[in-house]
């Protein structure tokens, strides 16, 4: 995680979100797991700014993943800043209610991807 700060800012600009995202031959399976500080640190936003933060957003996959599983990972990325009720959701929310907004999105992406399949037969 040191190495993946050191390529770049994690900070979202404009939010009290870090988000480190690696793939790594380290990490056995696919994870997102969000931290709550106890106090901000400190430190470069993807803007090359400083920042406060104190929700830290860790998505970690295996270096070898397949396409499904990338999507995901991006889907959940795009998600954190969709619009700025999304961000207030992941600075803010408690985990239950990330878990319901992670899983109604979740379920409407299989829903377009079996309809999108359905569309080749």
């Amino acid at each position: 995680m040191i190495e993946r700060a050191q390529l770049g800012g994690v900070g979202i600009p404009e939010t009290k979100l870090a988000l480190y995202h690696t793939r790594d031959d380290d990490v056995l399976s696919p994870t997102f797991t969000i931290y709550r500080l106890n106090k901000p640190i400190e430190l470069t936003g993807m803007d090359g700014n400083l920042m406060a933060t104190d929700t830290v957003l860790l998505m970690l996959s295996p270096q070898s993943v397949n396409q499904e599983v990338l999507e995901i990972m991006s889907l959940i990325s795009s998600l954190v800043i969709q619009e700025p009720k999304t961000i207030e959701l992941f600075e803010e929310a408690d985990g239950e209610a990330i878990k319901q907004f992670l899983s109604e999105h979740f379920f409407n992406y299989v829903q377009q991807k079996q309809v999108r399949s359905m569309d080749y037969v």
